[in-house]
């Protein structure tokens, strides 16, 4: 936590559906312009329900510091039944 305090700015913004999940991380992707893509694979059981859904993270770096991150699912809809 320590470190994400540092990295992530006073007025970072983060989107993200649902309430908790383990993520794999699987690859990442960086430009030189500030944005990164984390892909990785998202798991859990919650209610007798299971999730195994793809996903990837794009975040935006300004200075070194974290400014936006915006999650995307590959199967919105599996995403969708499992938190419902």
């Amino acid at each position: 936590m320590k470190t994400l305090t540092e990295i992530f700015d006073e007025s970072a913004s983060w989107h993200t559906p649902g309430r908790s999940f383990r993520a794999e991380l699987q690859h990442v992707l960086a430009d030189d312009e500030g944005r990164v893509v984390a892909m990785h694979h998202n798991s859990g059981t919650r209610a007798g329900k299971r999730l195994d859904v793809d996903c990837c993270i794009v975040s935006e770096i300004r200075d070194g510091r974290f400014i936006d991150g915006r999650e995307y699912v590959f199967d919105l809809h599996a995403w969708d039944e499992f938190w419902s």
